[in-house]
């Protein structure tokens, strides 16, 4: 590798460093053959090209379908030289968070993260070299979807059975008081007129004068 192409490499400028940061993973999104909640992606099995703009450079290697690889590889350079070495990392499971690490013989390894990128399903992210400056890289190659676990359907909720009518309020009689006022007492029959005493043998009073007083006559 020449001395050029190396401090490309190691030492990524400022504008490099925005275009990684700006550089976000999309929210992953089912294709016409992933469905339910577990749907991911993973490699589609075959060739894959890693590129790296800043330098013109790129990878290659082998990867099987999954989402983890572990393969032999080799980076090409403008120049005309390679080095070989190997790619190993993973896509996340249910996700689309790419983590990847690509060394090149002697030299520090490249370390690579991204996501994918809709439309097109591509993987992009940014890389770090030795002293951990960022540079972009992307892939030409889809990434394909890992169709989840199908969503079961779900019966119905039956609907809730009306409600039954009110009962039609009884009329309460009141109740009886505690304590019945008294009857009024019959009254007693009249007393049979008292017969009129009877006449004592007693001598009388004359009465010339007609008083009437008792005991005259």
């Amino acid at each position: 590798m020449s001395t050029s192409t190396g401090k490309k490499l190691c030492g990524a400028t400022t504008a490099a460093m925005a275009i990684g940061l700006l550089i976000t993973p999309a929210p992953a999104q089912a294709g016409p053959d992933c469905y339910g909640e577990a749907a991911g992606y993973q490699f589609a099995g075959g060739e894959v090209t890693l590129n790296y703009p800043e330098v013109g450079a790129h990878t290659t290697f082998n990867a099987p379908r999954g989402t983890t690889v572990d393969a032999p590889a080799e980076t090409f350079y403008p120049n005309g030289t390679s080095m070989k070495g190997r790619v190993t990392g993973e896509i996340d499971k249910g996700g689309n968070w790419i983590k990847l690490t690509v060394t090149r013989g002697k030299y520090a390894p490249l370390l690579l993260t991204g996501a994918v990128q809709p439309p097109g399903n591509k993987p992009s992210g940014a890389l770090t070299f030795e002293n951990h400056d960022m540079q972009p890289w992307d892939s030409p190659n889809q990434l394909i979807c890992i169709p989840g676990a199908p969503i079961e359907e779900r019966p119905l909720p039956k609907p809730a059975a009306p409600p039954e009518p009110a009962p039609e309020p009884v009329a309460q009689q009141a109740p009886p008081p505690e304590n019945p006022p008294p009857t009024e007492a019959q009254a007693p029959p009249p007393e049979e007129a008292a017969a009129p005493p009877p006449e004592q043998n007693q001598p009388c009073i004359p009465d010339p004068f007609d008083l009437n007083f008792p005991g005259a006559c």
